[in-house]
């Protein structure tokens, strides 16, 4: 059965979505002196761009697979009731994983950071606390996509002869 234009449209804005989120959450990464002040203001402090660039892993970690199912979905032309369940299955599944590595990384990079002093641990902290602010477009990514493969899925079981 060909792929709805609804659904394509539904794995699009998913992909939108987390890229949106990954961007915003890198800048946050890279200039979190300008996102540090949303929570308080104090002097500029700066993050060593190894930190920078993990906080950005952490970021990809969590991101990446729903940019990656969204994208699996938006390329697909024809959909079955295996691909369907497949999205459906999947999308929850890898958002969850994502997130906990994504929570394990964190709990790591702040124990790494503890000993590299006290001004780096505050300013890691609110890079961190700024980036969560961009998460829930990571989740709208999820419901997106979940909502384009529950659309196939009931296209694919439900035939016009059934008077539903």
């Amino acid at each position: 059965m060909k792929k709805p234009v609804a659904t394509k449209q539904l794995a699009l804005y998913s992909v939108v979505c987390a890229g949106l989120c990954f961007l915003l959450q890198s800048t946050a990464a890279m200039l979190p002196g300008q996102f540090i002040n949303l929570f308080e203001r104090t002097s500029t402090i700066e993050l060593e761009m190894q930190w920078k660039l993990l906080l950005i892993g952490m970021s990809a970690v969590s991101v990446l697979p729903m940019a990656a199912i969204g994208t699996w979905s938006l390329l697909t032309k024809e959909i079955t009731r295996s691909r369907a369940m497949t999205t459906v299955v999947l999308t929850p599944v890898l958002y969850v994983a994502g997130m906990i590595v994504n929570s394990g990384m964190r709990t790591l990079s702040l124990r790494m950071v503890v000993g590299t002093g006290s001004d780096t641990v505050t300013a890691f902290s609110m890079a961190m606390s700024s980036m969560q602010l961009f998460t829930l477009l990571n989740t709208a990514a999820l419901v997106l996509v979940c909502c384009a493969g529950a659309i196939e899925l009931y296209l694919t079981t439900h035939s016009p002869s059934d008077g539903v």
